[in-house]
């Protein structure tokens, strides 16, 4: 069937195909081209962009960054971006002609474990979680040791503003007193590259009893502020290291 096609019959396809173009003039006399299908331009593929190197530490995005302007690697301006309280990425300043920034380094901390906030834990993962991954802070000995200190008998809501809470603790060998828990503690747990201060935030600190014995959780306080200070943090930590390259966070 194919066979009977002829170059004519092909040249007829292709005219009914290709989109037609009139010229219109519209009441004000200006004259415009308007095509009833929509045209699409055909541009070439952009060249493949530089291949992204990952680093874990700010210390090697500094040396990395070092090493290539010194073998003058670097076609375009750049600048240093903390895009977040982990990441941190080399960048053009500019768009290149295909309208892409191009990012050629990109550091971000080795995984870690975090602590689970808003979750009840039982007495003792609670007070091992608050030890291991948490910065020091004079809040986390007061945290740490009255979640260890904390006994089986009632951990009550105090009758003033139903938010601060009385617990019995262990006071000696033999002995056993009521204090006011804290409702507000500050605690820096490790949420960013490990180089840098840890940022220091407030938490709800809450106490309660279950059948299996006390139970505590830290709930996060501060609303995200201390990504503003973790950001603030690295942006100065990368510009101590003198490279000359605009530090954006």
């Amino acid at each position: 069937m194919f066979n009977d096609v002829t170059s004519e019959t092909i040249q007829k396809i292709l005219d009914i195909s290709t989109p037609k173009t009139y010229d219109l003039t519209d009441v004000h006399g200006t004259q415009a081209v308007f095509s009833f299908e929509p045209l699409h331009q055909v541009l070439a593929a952009p060249p493949p962009e530089p291949k992204l190197v990952s680093v874990n530490t700010l210390a090697g995005f500094a040396d990395l960054i070092r090493a290539n302007l010194e073998n003058e690697d670097f076609p375009f301006e750049y600048l240093i971006h903390v895009e977040s309280e982990t990441t941190v990425a080399l960048k053009a300043k500019e768009t290149d002609e295909y309208g892409r920034r191009l990012v050629l380094i990109r550091a971000q901390p080795v995984t870690f474990d975090k602590f689970k906030f808003g979750q009840w834990l039982d007495q003792e993962t609670f007070a091992i979680a608050v030890a291991s991954l948490f910065a020091e802070t004079p809040d986390k000995d007061y945290v740490i040791n009255l979640a260890s200190s904390l006994t089986n008998e009632a951990t009550s809501t105090s009758d003033d503003n139903g938010f601060t809470q009385k617990a019995t603790v262990k006071a000696g060998l033999s002995h056993k007193a009521q204090v006011t828990i804290k409702p507000r503690v500050a605690l820096a747990p490790f949420r960013t590259f490990p180089e840098v201060a840890q940022p220091v935030s407030e938490f709800v600190f809450r106490a309660r009893i279950t059948d299996s014995g006390p139970a505590l959780m830290l709930i996060e306080a501060d609303g995200g502020r201390w990504k503003v200070d973790a950001m603030k943090t690295i942006r100065e930590a990368m510009e101590g290291f003198a490279l000359e390259i605009p530090v954006i966070a």
